[in-house]
């Protein structure tokens, strides 16, 4: 079952066009992992996919239905982002922080349903910070901000997660025990997974499918086994990369 899927998308910034002609289907049970080089549009692409931003050309389709005729309420249903930074900008606990992600869930009057603070405190235990409730975001460190962060998207409980650089701040065994468990979440029944991803070892580690994005816009999809290759990634990365199996899996090796 196609979940999200866009058609000729291309993407620009005022001074011009980042890619275009993107054709992306993303079926239920999927993990996705998007590659490339720091400016070459990876960001921007979540911010359209998730109804931020408006692509410069293109169709994107949640199911059938057209992305920008949906209602904001409707696609935070449906779409959760976490982007780059997550930034907490005055006093909030943290279990105030990741009811948040329940909003489009509430009321017109921004009640409250029952349970849904029981449904952070999940999250939170979920992810190991639950003794961090009463604390003020503010108080924590990056690592801790951002998986409050990851929480609050996994209290909100959308059927596609779109994550940009879900890594960020997270020391590596948190990182790989967290992005484990993302994956597991959201490729359970009819939900998918998209991460923009800076480390290429997790995204042979954990992703189905890759969406390789190069500096000069060129565009490549399709099974991470079938792109993931010494060529690929050192000619995306403009620097000598192997692709090395190991009994704990393939990891990218810069030479």
């Amino acid at each position: 079952m196609t979940l999200l899927s866009c058609t000729n998308l291309s993407v620009a910034t005022p001074v011009g066009p980042l890619f275009t002609g993107l054709n992306l289907a993303i079926q239920s049970g999927q993990c996705w992992g998007v590659l490339g080089p720091n400016g070459c549009g990876k960001s921007s692409l979540l911010h359209c996919l998730s109804g931020l931003d408006a692509p410069a050309t293109g169709d994107i389709r949640l199911g059938q239905q057209r992305l920008d005729a949906m209602t904001h309420r409707t696609r935070a249903r449906l779409i959760g982002l976490l982007p780059q930074e997550s930034p907490y900008s005055f006093p909030l606990s943290v279990l105030d922080a990741v009811v948040s992600g329940r909003f489009a869930h509430q009321s017109w009057f921004g009640t409250m349903q029952r349970g849904e603070r029981d449904l952070a405190l999940a999250a939170l235990t979920s992810l190991g910070i639950a003794a961090f409730a009463k604390r003020d975001v503010s108080s924590l460190s990056g690592g801790e901000k951002r998986k409050v962060a990851l929480a609050t998207l996994l209290c909100q409980a959308p059927s596609i997660a779109l994550l940009d650089e879900p890594e960020n701040h997270l020391d590596p065994g948190a990182r790989q025990r967290i992005l484990t468990q993302f994956k597991t979440d959201f490729t359970q029944g009819d939900k998918a997974i998209l991460m923009v991803m800076q480390d290429p070892t997790l995204a042979l580690r954990l992703c189905s499918h890759l969406l390789i994005i190069d500096a000069q816009g060129q565009l490549h999809s399709g099974p991470v086994e079938h792109l993931a290759t010494d060529a690929m990634l050192s000619q995306l990365y403009g620097h000598p990369l192997n692709v090395i199996s190991t009994k704990h899996g393939k990891v990218a090796v810069a030479l």
